[in-house]
């Protein structure tokens, strides 16, 4: 699956008195994507949300993320079961508890 290539941009458009989202090409706008609703400040804010996630994610690949979020668990999981004590261990599991914590909040 493909999607539209980064940047995107957010666009405060008169018409409509909407926040859009465009993406960005050589030759400026190249397509539109979306119009937000609500209030003005809760447009602008989820369009900057929506264009910083999708342009932070440029070149990596989405679906990666679960398998090495797991194997990081399985080997901390591994050295513990296997009665691995070590300060590295123990910093691994609570940088990995927090980087847990944090995507789930």
């Amino acid at each position: 699956m493909s999607h539209t290539p980064e940047p995107w941009i957010a666009f405060y458009a008169n018409r409509d008195d909407k926040e859009t989202i465009l993406d960005s090409n050589e030759d400026g706008c190249g397509g539109y994507f979306a119009t937000l609703h609500g209030t003005k400040e809760t447009q602008r804010a989820n369009a900057a949300r929506i264009v910083a996630c999708v342009n932070g994610c440029a070149g990596l690949n989405p679906a990666a993320y679960q398998e090495l979020i797991d194997s990081v668990g399985y080997l901390i999981g591994a050295a513990k079961a296997a009665g691995v004590i070590s300060p590295i261990v123990d910093k691994a599991e609570r940088a990995y508890d927090r980087a847990i914590a944090q995507a789930s909040a």
